[in-house]
C-alpha cells in the first residue's frame, strides 16, 4: 500500500510544478517573484529526481511500470 502514497506524491509534485508556473506571489518585485518561483520549481524538480533515482528502483517490477507512467507524463508536460 505504500506505493499508493508514492504515486499520490508524484501527482502532487506534478500539480505543484504546474501551479508554480502560473502562480504569482503577493508582494515583492517582479524579479523577486520570478526568482522565488524558479527556486520552487527547482526544488520540486530535485525532489522528483530523487524519488525517481532512489525509490523507483525499489518498487516491484509491475509497479515500476505504473510509476514510469506517472514520471513520463509529468516530464512530457514540462
Amino acid at each position: 500500500m505504500s506505493h499508493n502514497y508514492l504515486f499520490d506524491f508524484y501527482t502532487y509534485i506534478d500539480t505543484r510544478l504546474n501551479t508554480t508556473t502560473s502562480q504569482r506571489e503577493i508582494g515583492g518585485s517582479a524579479e523577486e517573484q520570478q526568482a522565488f518561483a524558479k527556486g520552487r520549481r527547482d526544488a520540486l524538480a530535485d525532489l522528483q529526481r530523487y524519488l525517481d533515482g532512489n525509490l523507483h528502483c525499489k518498487l516491484p517490477r509491475r509497479l515500476q511500470k505504473k510509476a514510469s507512467a506517472y514520471i513520463t507524463a509529468s516530464k512530457d508536460k514540462n
